[in-house]
């Protein structure tokens, strides 16, 4: 009677050590799966942050370009622009997606509006524009590493 007994336990044995094996080969795959889900979004992540903020110096540019216009001066690296300026979009990107910048951005805007002498109003307008350029510059390379 023990002759039966020994080939059906060692073939549950088997099968029962076989789903234990199964089921932790699945637990380990799915640890992978979500850590490499996880690094794929992180890389699309900083790759749409380093696209937004390339185009947020673009528009940094063409800004410059507008707000030199609007104070009566030709800029020093003088880009071919109508001297118009997407301020909707400058401002979406700025705020979505470098909310950091936020200050920084109204200290530029806050200059174009000031009263008294334009060249002094141009220096500062250029000034923080220049501190707004690096500041995004960094944090683009930043991202890029």
């Amino acid at each position: 009677m023990n002759a039966i007994w020994i080939p059906v336990a060692s073939a549950f044995l088997a099968s029962f050590f076989s789903l234990l094996i199964a089921w932790f080969t699945n637990c380990w795959n799915e640890r992978r799966f979500n850590k490499q889900l996880k690094h794929e979004r992180e890389k699309d992540s900083k790759k749409l942050l380093i696209e937004k903020g390339e185009k947020l110096i673009i528009l940094l540019y063409s800004f410059v370009q507008w707000g030199s216009h609007q104070l009566g001066y030709k800029s020093i690296d003088e880009l071919p622009t109508k001297h118009e300026f997407d301020y909707i979009e400058f401002e979406f990107i700025a705020k979505t997606y470098f909310p950091e910048f936020e200050n920084d951005i109204h200290l530029v805007l806050e200059n174009l509006k000031m009263k008294g002498d334009s060249s002094e109003r141009y220096k500062c307008f250029i000034l923080e524009t220049d501190k707004l350029k690096n500041k995004i510059s960094l944090k683009l390379n930043e991202l890029s590493k």
